[in-house]
Formats: structure tokens, C-alpha cells, sequence
């Protein structure tokens, strides 16, 4: 996704409700895929929707500089550090 580059992968919804939050699922510019259609997902990727990769790059690149910013993972966790303490001292 750094690179710009178009990304296929499985995602579990259910899993990533619980894990991830609802901005980060919203922004989420994978091409969804799974073993079952891999190829034929992979295959319109590369004819069909060829023109679709400028703006999944741009998404990509925009998702990973928000998302994975070292800082701002930093902040959140620290930010959640302080909650649990806080709740504990409670």
C-alpha cells in the first residue's frame, strides 16, 4: 500500500469489526478476495477493472500515510495506555 500499488486479500468482516475501527474499515482500499476466487478476482483486476488502479494507488498510499503513521500509532496506543490505567485506578 506505501508504494501505491493495488492490494488483494481476504478479510474476514467479523473479525475486523472487532478489531479495527469503523474509519479505518470505511478507508480500506483492498480488492477483496478469497482462495475460492483468487484467480478470477486477480484476472478482473487486470483486464476489466484496469482502470481502477490510479485511484486505488492514490487510496493506498493515502490509507497507509494515515493509518500506519509511526506518530499516530504511537498517540493511539498511548491514548489507550492512559484509559486502561485510568479504568484500573477506577
Amino acid at each position: 500500500m506505501a508504494l501505491g500499488r493495488p492490494v488483494v486479500c481476504f478479510v474476514d468482516d467479523d473479525t475486523a469489526a472487532r478489531h479495527a475501527p469503523p474509519e479505518l474499515l470505511a478507508e480500506l482500499p483492498i480488492v477483496r478476495a478469497s482462495r475460492d476466487d483468487l484467480a478470477d478476482v486477480l484476472r478482473r483486476l487486470l483486464t476489466e477493472r484496469r482502470g481502477e488502479y490510479p485511484e486505488l494507488a492514490r487510496r493506498s498510499r493515502a490509507f497507509a500515510e494515515r493509518w500506519h503513521d509511526p506518530s499516530a500509532i504511537g498517540e493511539r496506543m498511548r491514548a489507550e495506555y492512559e484509559a486502561a490505567q485510568a479504568e484500573r485506578r477506577s
